[in-house]
């Protein structure tokens, strides 16, 4: 019989019907880096008959593209665009009425994803969708993005190409959630 529940909600925790689950296909999650597994044995060889450069350009731009593509499949994930997200909204009014039933309370508290801290946080509309359906909805709301803002993403990764919150993430959103809990 709790008398609070934080929902550490993270940017990928939003339905996702399978449409639109679909597309992830075509991206990186941000979280796990699937390009380079930590296990493999390292990039295939070169040919020698092909420039480095040439391939050096190309991983660039593949990268820029899926970056790309994966911030937008991000912000559409938390849109009118993903129909989960209404789906969403009813799980969390639905989490809070049982909890109030109860008399407890639920505290919303989003995680970011651990990319671009350092400059832009490419999410922050995420961030805000989040925090104004909470308000309009009356459930207490506690985003812990601030306290990561400006760190180097990389610094609370677990290891780099898995992105899930290391031990300092993990101490940095506890003492940003210690006084609203």
């Amino acid at each position: 019989e709790p008398d609070l529940v934080v929902y550490a909600l993270v940017l990928n925790d939003a339905e996702r019907p399978e449409a639109f689950r679909a597309r992830q296909d075509y991206v990186n999650d941000w979280i796990l880096d699937r390009q380079n597994p930590p296990d493999a044995a390292g990039p295939p060889p070169a040919s020698p008959w092909r420039p480095r450069a040439f391939d050096f350009v190309a991983g660039r731009v593949q990268a820029w593209r899926v970056g790309r593509e994966t911030t937008r499949w991000y912000l559409e994930m938390w849109s009118d665009a993903n129909p989960g997200w209404r789906r969403t909204q009813e799980r969390i009014r639905d989490m809070d009425r049982r909890l109030r039933q109860r008399g407890a309370r639920l505290l919303v508290a989003p995680w970011p994803l651990f990319v671009g801290l350092e400059r832009g946080y490419p999410f922050a509309a995420v961030h805000e969708t989040i925090r104004r359906f909470c308000l309009q909805e009356g459930i207490a709301h506690h985003d812990t993005l601030p306290a990561f803002v400006g760190r180097r993403s990389s610094d609370l990764w677990v290891h780099p190409v898995d992105r899930h919150p290391n031990e300092r993430a993990h101490r940095l959103a506890a003492e940003s959630l210690a006084p609203a809990v």
